[in-house]
């Protein structure tokens, strides 16, 4: 994994995460970056996961998605 940033126009090799991972989604939030599902081409599956990475190193969550994403697209649809 690497991180660049613009202000220096520098490329940052990271360690690599823990589970190799594609079809992701990420984001960095209060300089952590986030790394949510994916999928493995090894055993043609979904990730239910959340990988985090800080300085410090990686953390790996297991999530579950139950009756996250209806009640608060339900919320969302009625704002």
């Amino acid at each position: 994994m690497e991180v660049y940033d613009p202000e220096t126009d520098t490329w940052t090799q990271l360690p690599d995460m823990p589970i190799a991972k594609s079809v992701i989604n990420s984001n960095v939030i209060d300089n952590k970056i986030y790394v949510v599902g994916g999928f493995s081409y090894n055993t043609f599956s979904y990730f239910s996961s959340v990988n985090e990475y800080t300085p410090e190193g990686w953390k790996s969550f297991a999530v579950s998605q139950q009756g996250k994403l209806s009640s608060r697209w339900g919320k969302i649809k009625r704002e």
